[in-house]
């Protein structure tokens, strides 16, 4: 795979003064890709420990980025699975870190507390951005969307649309599923809580 640098773009971080065959300072770099001599903080970190910064500037690391995924795809797509478990429990002690010393903003307690939108949302809620394995930023802005609540309020106060697995929450309901697979139980069909709520219903 052949990259084309991308052409420095005309800010002041590429002005003409940072160009090739600049002199390099204390405060300067030359990027391998595009050759030109940028500010130091135009480059992303490599090391922040030992203090070494990438060979290529942020504008040509985006552009080897977004070629390197549209190239091989697959690639891609086996790392995020093979992430996918560090991710989740990243994100699940992140939301557990964020809840401690919040309330329920509806009896002030402390304990047993979760996320919830509200109905009608059309946004992730934060189970789902845990379970997927998204990004830091994601989970953050479905807790900004969401309410502290405790799970005996939010059964009381919406107990009639909500079944009793849904009050569940993401560590619980791995769990539950650990222990039926260790019982020797057999998977539940992927329409099962579907047919939960029509037997439910009747």
């Amino acid at each position: 795979m052949d990259f084309q640098p991308t052409p420095v773009a005309s800010s002041e971080a590429h002005s003409p003064a940072a160009s090739l065959g600049a002199p390099l300072t204390g405060n300067l770099k030359k990027c391998t890709g595009c050759r030109a001599c940028l500010p130091r903080t135009e480059f992303n970190w490599k090391s922040q420990a030992k203090g070494k910064l990438q060979p290529k500037c942020k504008t040509c690391t985006r552009a080897y980025s977004k070629q390197h995924h549209a190239d091989d795809p697959k690639y891609y797509s086996k790392k995020a699975a093979r992430n996918k478990p560090n991710s989740v429990a990243r994100n699940q002690a992140h939301v557990e870190k964020a809840l401690l010393g919040q309330s329920c903003r509806m009896c002030d307690d402390t304990k047993d507390l979760t996320h919830y939108q509200g109905k009608g949302a059309t946004t992730q809620p934060v189970h789902q951005t845990i379970s997927m394995g998204l990004g830091l930023e994601a989970v953050q802005a479905a807790m900004d969307r969401s309410q502290v609540i405790c799970r005996s309020c939010l059964g009381a106060h919406f107990g009639e649309s909500l079944e009793p697995w849904q009050r569940l929450s993401h560590a619980e309901r791995q769990t539950a599923r650990a222990q039926r697979s260790a019982e020797g139980a057999p998977p539940r069909p992927k329409d099962y809580f579907k047919r939960y709520k029509r037997v439910a219903a009747s």
